[in-house]
């Protein structure tokens, strides 16, 4: 890939954003049972007070027997049978009751508690460190664990600090990400209201635990 800048062509010179070219970043090769955890996310349900998370779980490979989801520090423990799994793909979705509501703790900028998370199915097992929240809005303002807040920062172009230029499926629990961006300086017409509002409705059956923003 040609990554190189010129100035009558997009992105130009002073762009906060960056064109690259070849390999930039370590690659690493994973060995994998035959049936894997390819995808989870773990959220609240929303109007459930935090009392609930659903999870979705997609599942690539074998066809395995048992799913297992365990937060250590809420006591949970949660086995989840099964069934009619085909070869190849399957996502399993559902939702957990929080039984000691009381002493869950939310994440915010200011207290960004994270609980340890272990999802195992068969011989495949997934440790993440993943703080709950909830953010919606009421109006004009944004709300988050129902406090009104307000952003300073925005849009990030597929870069982290850990990783570099590289977004993983797994970032999908990154509590700090409270907006999917999906769409930026398109000219307004009828075939984009179309395109964007088919694309917000994809958006939202995917994650509905984050607002959608396009500019």
């Amino acid at each position: 890939m040609n990554n190189t800048r010129k100035g009558d062509q997009v992105p130009s010179f002073h762009y906060d954003w960056f064109n690259y070219g070849g390999i930039h970043r370590n690659v690493e090769l994973f060995e994998l049972p035959k049936a894997f955890i390819r995808r989870f996310q773990l959220n609240f349900v929303k109007g459930s007070n935090y009392s609930k998370l659903e999870y979705s779980i997609l599942i690539e490979g074998k066809m395995g027997t048992k799913l297992i989801i365990k937060i250590p520090e809420l006591e949970m423990d949660k086995e989840i049978e099964v069934q009619n799994m085909q070869l190849g793909t399957n996502e399993i979705r559902g939702t957990i009751e929080i039984s000691n509501i009381s002493n869950i703790k939310l994440w915010s900028p200011e207290t960004p508690k994270l609980y340890e998370v272990l999802i195992s199915y068969d011989d495949d097992i997934l440790e993440e460190n993943i703080g709950f929240r909830e953010i919606e809005t009421k109006g004009t303002e944004i709300l988050l664990n129902g406090n009104k807040v307000f952003l300073k920062g925005m849009c990030v172009h597929e870069e982290s600090y850990e990783k570099g230029r590289v977004v993983s499926e797994r970032d999908i629990n990154r509590a700090s990400v409270i907006i999917w961006s999906i769409g930026n300086k398109n000219p307004d017409s009828d075939d984009r209201y179309h395109f964007m509002s088919n694309l917000s409705e994809i958006a939202r059956m995917l994650d509905r635990s984050r607002l959608i923003g396009a500019s």
